[in-house]
């Protein structure tokens, strides 16, 4: 048990190492400077001057502290990842001191500051137009874009909010980015260099608990509200009135729109499996979006390109700032409270908003970190869980990811926080079968050589899949990894080679299922050989060639949809995979031809630069 004896009051100091307080007060003309490191204070802080928190500084505080109080404020920074057209999900860790003398308030985005140097800053300005914009001299957001949602199922139902103060503690928000750059350069890190807006959150920090409504089967939008970091896996465990499942909004960066039609994005998706963690999470796929016929909804349009970034964002620990979806398990509340907050610096290991850059790799077996419980510190192993990831290829288009999970506590049915559904429910899709309403991204289940586990595939129209296993991690029970066409009686090797099929229209729920040991009594169980496959990825700027055969490879060969050749790749080999630079080529339709000595593959790729 910490015991915590300090109770101060603080005109101007600067810490740069680990300080423990009972209470806390910052006179008016005082402020503290944290710089990488983190203040704990057990009580409660009465902040009439300023805290500033520098380069991953966090606050942390104590399970019985009391409100805070004062007309002071707390700055600390975050970077958002989008430019003017793209979404960041948020959630503030401060309120306005304004509106009451104590406690945790609401937040509203004339609040954030425009960092100047390490302790100044400027007020942002708003704007009624769809574009947010920044310069050297300013920062201006759009409150066209400023939404919530609490307890909804369907589009219309998101808040508008603008640039009112009226995000209350605990709750989600959308904001789009910026247009423009500022060179100004703070703490060694350049305010906004094209597409990472860096904003100062300034106000009375959130303590204590926090909660927000839920009702079963509807979705919240909810995130991490304090000035540090969350372990959410204890989070999603501990409150039972959700599923245990967050999800986490994602967006291609390349689209430069306001219309709905226009976007690509998806929900990726966390499970955490136990309250310790870690979790396992699986990248969103990409879609359009549009409305429906009377404008009710948004409805998904398939026929439009779309992409797999396969961006592995670790979220064990939340970083200020990020905001999520969760879904109900119960009528009630769901409850931030002080006991999950520690000290994690953003990292590509722990957490991460979104972002790769700017922030370094943990590569160390097991991180000792600081945090609000009753220890003190809590020990994150590095090893990775038991899990099985698979690549489901659709129509050549996205890669949808899933993950066969293995733990002691799991049964064969739908296990609250293990097995996680789809967010996004698509015409065309792959996935794990569970529920015959809900189809599954991630399952779980106790490990037996002869466990069969159903599959399912869906789609309006004849649609092709390739399957195929992407990685094994910390697992060695099966040797080998098969899909089971019950319906012809054949297994094939997924572990190294790819199912590749043509399905008609229709549900196929019950005709597949994976498993690791094959019937010998039935017929064929050699795999078929996949064809090669071709998949754009726009965010790189690159056309990627998948040779799942490693076949010998005599021509790849580019064309427009006019059939001018663009370019001609001749003997290239048997290698696995190859990429091909799209970066100087016009936005549209092409068609790619890879020819071997045994087949003929034909692609439609569509490149967005």
């Amino acid at each position: 048990m910490k015991t915590f004896f300090k109770a101060i009051t603080f005109y101007i100091i600067f810490l740069q190492c680990n300080n423990f307080y009972a209470q806390l007060n910052v006179s008016s003309n005082g402020y503290l400077y944290v710089s990488n490191s983190y203040l704990f204070v057990n009580q409660g802080i009465n902040l009439n001057g300023k805290i500033y928190l520098r380069k991953d500084g966090q606050l942390l505080q104590g399970t019985a502290s009391t409100a805070n109080t004062g007309t002071g404020i707390l700055s600390v920074y975050q970077e958002g990842t989008c430019d003017n057209y793209e979404y960041n999900y948020w959630c503030s860790p401060v309120g306005d001191p304004s509106l009451s003398s104590s406690g945790n308030t609401a937040f509203g985005i004339t609040l954030f500051n425009r960092p100047t140097t390490s302790t100044a800053s400027t007020p942002v300005t708003t704007t009624s137009g769809l574009d947010g914009s920044c310069s050297t001299s300013s920062l201006e957001i759009s409150e066209s874009w400023i939404n919530k949602y609490v307890i909804a199922t369907t589009y219309p139902a998101w808040q508008y909010v603008g640039s009112a103060t009226d995000l209350n503690s605990g709750e989600g928000f959308t904001m789009k980015g910026t247009l423009g750059t500022d060179a100004t350069t703070v703490l060694g890190i350049q305010n906004n260099p094209g597409s990472n807006q860096r904003y100062d959150f300034r106000g009375r920090p959130n303590n204590g608990n926090i909660a927000v409504g839920v009702v079963s089967g509807f979705e919240s939008f909810v995130g991490n509200p304090y000035p540090s970091a969350v372990h959410l896996s204890e989070y999603l465990f501990d409150n039972t009135d959700c599923t245990g499942i967050a999800y986490f909004w994602e967006q291609d960066k390349d689209i430069n729109s306001h219309n709905l039609a226009d976007y690509m994005g998806g929900y990726s998706t966390y499970a955490c499996l136990t309250r310790e963690g870690p979790g396992t999470f699986v990248p969103a796929i990409f879609y359009h979006y549009t409305w429906n016929e009377d404008f009710s909804d948004v409805i998904v349009d398939e026929d439009a390109p779309s992409t797999s970034p396969e961006n592995y964002y670790p979220r064990e620990y939340l970083p200020i700032g990020q905001g999520f979806v969760i879904e109900g398990n119960g009528s009630g509340f769901v409850t931030m409270q002080n006991s999950y907050r520690a000290y994690v610096k953003e990292d590509l290991g722990l957490s991460v908003f979104e972002r790769n850059s700017n922030i370094t790799q943990n590569n160390e077996p097991q991180t000792k970190i600081p945090s609000v419980s009753e220890n003190g510190f809590t020990i994150i192993p590095k090893t990775p869980v038991q899990q099985i990831r698979f690549f489901n290829i659709i129509n050549n288009k996205a890669i949808r990811t899933t993950a066969l999970v293995f733990n002691k506590a799991a049964t064969d049915g739908v296990d609250r926080m293990m097995d996680a559904h789809l967010l996004d429910k698509y015409n065309t899709d792959t996935y794990f079968v569970l529920d015959r309403d809900k189809e599954f991204v991630i399952e779980a289940v106790d490990f037996d050589i002869n466990k069969k586990i159903p599959i399912g595939f869906r789609n309006q129209q004849p649609a092709n899949y390739k399957i195929k296993v992407s990685d094994i991690a910390n697992f060695s029970d099966a040797e080998k990894i098969f899909i089971h066409d019950k319906q012809e009686k054949k297994y094939y090797n997924i572990t190294d080679s790819f199912f590749n099929i043509d399905l008609p229209a229709g549900i196929n729920n019950d005709r597949f299922e994976i498993t690791f040991t094959i019937d010998s009594t039935l017929g064929n169980h050699n795999p078929a050989i996949a064809d090669f496959i071709v998949l754009q990825n726009n965010d790189s700027k690159k056309m990627v060639l998948v040779n799942p055969e490693s076949t010998f490879i005599n021509t790849c060969t580019l064309y427009d949809v006019t059939g001018r050749l663009i370019f001609a790749k001749t003997n290239l080999g048997n290698d696995r995979q190859y990429e091909f630079s799209t970066a100087s080529l016009p936005d549209g339709i092409y068609i790619t031809k890879v020819i071997s000595d045994t087949k003929i593959t034909t692609t439609k790729i569509n490149i967005h630069n």
